[in-house]
């Protein structure tokens, strides 16, 4: 999405068209906070309306509804300063006496635009607290991987085509994962909880490991040390080698999980299929591959595979499943067919 460039229009039509750069720009800023797009948004919010048409759609979206500070009174307050320190800078046209008229249309620009900078910067700097330098995004794409440490010192490790949004304040640390699966490493500090939301389930660590994998209608948590409180409709709390699996509806069911080394198999890149059904199988192939496993006949999915294979040799994977069962696998295009002999 482009801005729309400024020009001659009817007041009404000029307001709606900022109404929808305000939008722009609050999209725009939490996904790519580069300083190439700060500069440009910087020189946007010069103009007054702007920015009072971008404070207008910030307090629409639940991000900023949800912070605790700056609250919109002080948010207002900011604005109510800088104006005044507007009116500082700018000196009264009739007060400016010189020989022309051009150096008085200069001075009276400069007075404009140096009041206007000041508010823009008043309001950037209190937007970038806002949004920017505790509300951060990390994703990957398919069968990437990466980790981070976070400024409390926390690690998280991201597995392929994970998205986590990152909000950290002096008091509290709260991560949101709006699909795939991560293991955090959490740092101690007993003054600031750390929580991930993830499904509508929130995972509060208790100076922990634990890895959380968001798997389409289900979410799944299982703790490699220290222990984590799930709520979900119902609560409870895991200790080290406890998982849970929790339901669409909310609702938390707790079953021991001796072995780790399986459960972070994906950390080594690695599959470890242990009596997993053909189904699974195939939707853990297909995290990571352009090439995606479709089984043709629903009575094969429950079918039984063992073993261990890389991420990496995906052939590999393929050429065992084709002598593994009474089945047989075809090749069309960018899909691997299962179906029966």
């Amino acid at each position: 999405m482009e801005e729309i460039p400024d020009s001659w229009e009817a007041p009404a039509e000029r307001q709606r068209h900022r109404d929808r750069d305000a939008a722009y720009w609050h999209i725009a800023l939490d996904d790519d906070p580069s300083p190439t797009r700060n500069r440009r948004f910087l020189r946007w919010v010069q103009d007054a309306k702007n920015i009072e048409a971008f404070l207008d759609t910030a307090f629409i979206y639940r991000e900023l509804k949800s912070l605790p500070s700056p609250s919109r009174n002080e948010l207002q307050s900011l604005v109510a300063e800088a104006k005044a320190d507007i009116a500082l800078n700018v000196v009264p046209f009739d007060s400016i006496r010189v020989a022309s008229s051009a150096p008085r249309q200069a001075r009276r620009r400069f007075g404009f635009y140096a009041g206007v900078s000041t508010l823009a910067m008043f309001l950037f700097v209190a937007f970038s607290i806002a949004f920017n330098q505790f509300h951060d995004r990390y994703t990957t794409v398919l069968g990437e991987q990466r980790s981070f440490r976070l400024s409390d010192g926390s690690t998280v490790y991201l597995n392929t085509e994970t998205s986590i949004r990152v909000h950290i304040t002096p008091h509290k640390r709260e991560i949101v994962l709006s699909g795939g699966e991560a293991l955090f490493v959490v740092a101690p500090d007993p003054s600031r909880s750390f929580v991930v939301e993830a499904g509508g389930v929130k995972v509060r660590a208790l100076g922990t490991q634990f890895n959380v994998y968001l798997d389409r209608q289900t979410t799944r948590v299982d703790v490699v040390d220290g222990r984590v409180a799930v709520n979900g409709s119902n609560s409870t709390v895991l200790e080290a080698g406890d998982s849970a699996n929790v339901n669409s509806a909310g609702a938390v069911a707790k079953r021991r999980e001796s072995d780790s080394q399986r459960v972070l198999a994906w950390r080594r890149r690695q599959f470890d299929f242990r009596a997993a059904t053909l189904e699974e199988v195939s939707r853990q192939f297909n995290r990571y591959n352009t090439t995606q496993i479709h089984i043709q006949d629903p009575r094969l999915a429950q079918l039984r595979i063992n073993g261990v294979f890389s991420i990496d040799e995906p052939g590999v994977l393929l050429a065992f499943l084709a002598q593994a069962g009474n089945f047989e696998l075809e090749r069309q295009g960018k899909e691997v067919v299962i179906r029966s002999k």
